[in-house]
């Protein structure tokens, strides 16, 4: 048989639940009232803490691209200052080697000096021991001009 409580424990029971109820409703008006934001049941403590939590996370994916992204500007700012300097010295070659031709063309040498039918750059001349009669020459394309 189940016995009921009585009447007196369940009239106790009740009253000190509100009681609880009532202090801590006087409770959220008084830090309403110090803090000046009211209580939202859609926002809690946890979900406070998780939305505090997810927008750190954020803050902190944002730097690290941020990071990254400005070490990749750095380095591809360094490479362009590099190949910038190689040109500037390639132009200063170029230029060396422009003034070098055009000194040696004023001065009146013949550079061209080269004889008839021959084409610019080095020529295989063979010894005149190895080449019988000029047959091996002729064979082999080694002719003087």
């Amino acid at each position: 048989m189940y016995l009921s409580p009585s009447p007196i424990k369940l009239t106790c029971h009740v009253f000190f639940s509100a009681k609880r109820f009532d202090e801590s409703v006087c409770e959220k008006i008084q830090q309403a009232n110090n803090t000046g934001i009211l209580p939202n049941r859609l926002n809690s403590e946890s979900k406070r803490l998780r939305k505090n939590r997810l927008r750190k996370e954020s803050k902190m994916r944002q730097a690290s691209t941020r990071c990254t992204a400005i070490a990749q500007y750095d380095t591809i700012c360094a490479k362009l200052e590099a190949e910038l300097a190689n040109r500037k010295e390639s132009t200063e070659k170029s230029k060396a080697l422009k003034e070098q031709l055009a000194a040696l063309k004023a001065s009146g040498t013949s550079y061209r000096s080269r004889r008839k039918g021959a084409k610019r750059g080095l020529q295989y001349h063979p010894d005149p021991e190895d080449v019988d009669d000029g047959l091996i020459a002729r064979e082999t394309g080694m002719l003087r001009h």
